[in-house]
């Protein structure tokens, strides 16, 4: 699979591009597989791969799942959406990168996949307009509700991002709702990866 830019965003049209139209025609056990040999490639580690009995080394969802599961031989459906999890330790630190794609490429999105799509897109772009040193973490999650739900779509309040960091997956947590969570303030150590 090609590399990609977060949300295979075209930065200088500034909208969400849907590419590549590689994975068409895989399952997502195969794209665990190329994860996991780049992975290796890089001297990387799959943070994901024996976490808790998880045995591969990436997460995807597939359609309207919320939270990445265990990859397997389900065939990709055309004009579907894949999110890939995939993270990687290298010099003691968890990655998390988090990637959302239509299985065939933009050109295979219905309208509603494309409105989630730009919308996560434009929460994404808010967020990181939004991050500077001193402001909370947990304005971040009114930015993303406001912009969703004025576009007639909701936020997830059963999951929750995290930071970049030694340990995997902890604290503090990043809510995608409004909230009034007192997790902190940004500061320049810290890294939140705004993947949404």
């Amino acid at each position: 699979m090609p590399r990609q830019s977060p949300l295979g965003v075209d930065h200088e049209e500034g909208e969400w591009s849907g590419e590549p139209a590689s994975i068409y025609d895989s399952k997502d056990d195969e794209i665990d597989r190329i994860v996991h040999e780049a992975t290796i490639v890089d001297s990387t580690y799959p943070s994901p791969l024996n976490c808790h009995n998880f045995s591969k080394s990436c997460g995807t969802s597939i359609g309207e799942d919320i939270f990445h599961r265990i990859p397997d031989t389900r065939p990709l459906q055309l004009g579907g959406i894949i999110n890939l999890d995939i993270t990687l330790y290298l010099n003691g630190y968890h990655g998390d990168c988090y990637e959302m794609f239509v299985v065939g490429g933009e050109s295979a999105a219905d309208e509603s996949t494309r409105k989630v799509l730009q919308s996560t897109y434009d929460c994404w772009i808010k967020a990181m307009n939004f991050v500077q040193p001193g402001k909370d973490y947990k304005e971040i999650g009114a930015i993303i509700e406001d912009h969703v739900t004025s576009r007639g779509l909701t936020t997830v309040k059963s999951f929750c991002g995290h930071i970049i960091g030694p340990v995997f997956h902890t604290n503090p947590n990043k809510l995608h709702y409004r909230n009034n969570e007192p997790a902190g303030k940004w500061r320049p150590d810290i890294h939140l990866p705004l993947n949404l």
